[in-house]
């Protein structure tokens, strides 16, 4: 009976304590959850619009034209010693100022650069204006026919060639210009106080092409037909203006046949020394420069890809190269641009 009685006693203090227990967790969660905050890390605008719009002066498009060819008569005795003027064969009897006692039948090319990210649409606009005392604007064709004097302005824009009239809206060209987002990349700045703050510039290294596009003004008047004393010339007036390409392009009459160039900003260093020998050119860049091999990145002969190695003594030995031409050898060496053209009797 005492046995049972102890029995008793451990059995209620082993219940105790497990209840005891089961009170203690009861107290722990059973379930259970977090939330993380979203955050953005940001936006940068890559629509970046840059131009270079045509670099001009008052004599760009200035011109004299001479129906009579006073100038071919007298070997231009009137200008300037040292003045030059178009060979007599070929010559349209208009010149504009090219250069320092330069004449010539067109104008000097003059380039609309697009160096955004996206395309861009350029509109270029030509008129004559004057008096009624301006000779008669002709068309082309007609300045070896006319009968009667007669002068024809032409414009130039991305190689269409179209006359300029005497008419308040002129003529127009309108030209689809890519942009070029491979010359852009995100950068980070900091600003104020330590802020970072994420940017889309041009790339200082690494550069390709822009697109542009070329324009120019040539003329032509009839040769030996006589004007009077008091006959003038009408003005060329040029005009030029970037605009955004719209979403919808069915609407826009663009130029048929319009076509865009290359634009580099890449900025050529000369080459110290070259010598050709069996086909190949032996290149030292400038003083200082170390031709190692593996901070050259392209090598190009005439615009063509050429092998090459480099000797121990720092030359660069291009392939490709006759004896009996020039050839326009460049190298890109650690980001920057060596240009030369050589021959045999180059030296080096």
């Amino acid at each position: 009976m005492v046995k049972f009685k102890k029995l008793l006693a451990l059995a209620l203090v082993a219940i105790m304590v497990v209840g005891g227990s089961i009170t203690a967790f009861a107290d722990e969660p059973t379930s259970g959850g977090q939330t993380g905050a979203g955050a953005n890390e940001g936006h940068v605008e890559k629509t970046v619009k840059k131009f270079v719009l045509p670099t001009t002066t008052t004599t760009t498009f200035a011109y004299t034209m001479d129906p009579e060819r006073l100038i071919q008569a007298t070997e231009g005795a009137k200008y300037a010693a040292g003045t030059t003027f178009p060979n007599s064969t070929g010559d349209t009897g208009v010149y504009f100022q090219t250069d320092t006692n330069v004449y010539a039948n067109a104008s000097n090319t003059v380039q609309a650069v697009n160096k955004s990210s996206v395309p861009q649409i350029l509109t270029v606009t030509m008129k004559a204006t004057g008096a009624d005392t301006d000779i008669n604007l002709i068309g082309k064709d007609a300045v070896a026919t006319s009968t009667t004097a007669g002068l024809y302005l032409g414009g130039t824009v991305g190689t269409v060639e179209q006359a300029i009239p005497k008419t308040d809206a002129g003529v127009t060209w309108i030209i689809k210009v890519p942009g070029n987002d491979t010359n852009y990349h995100v950068v980070v700045k900091e600003g104020t106080g330590g802020a970072k703050t994420y940017d889309y510039e041009i790339k200082t290294t690494g550069l390709t092409a822009w697109k542009a596009v070329d324009i120019a003004v040539s003329g032509a008047v009839t040769d030996g037909i006589a004007v009077t004393a008091t006959t003038t010339a009408p003005s060329v007036a040029v005009t030029w203006a970037f605009t955004d390409v719209p979403t919808d392009e069915s609407g826009v009459a663009y130029t048929a046949n319009a076509k865009t160039v290359d634009k580099s900003d890449i900025t050529y260093t000369t080459m110290a020394a070259c010598s050709v020998n069996e086909g190949k050119a032996f290149i030292r860049l400038v003083s200082g420069q170390n031709a190692d091999a593996s901070k050259i990145t392209s090598v190009t002969v005439d615009g063509t890809a050429a092998t090459y190695e480099v000797t121990q003594t720092g030359a660069v030995v291009v392939n490709g190269v006759s004896d009996s031409a020039a050839h326009e050898i460049i190298i890109v060496h650690d980001g920057t641009y060596y240009s030369a053209t050589t021959t045999a009797a180059s030296g080096g």
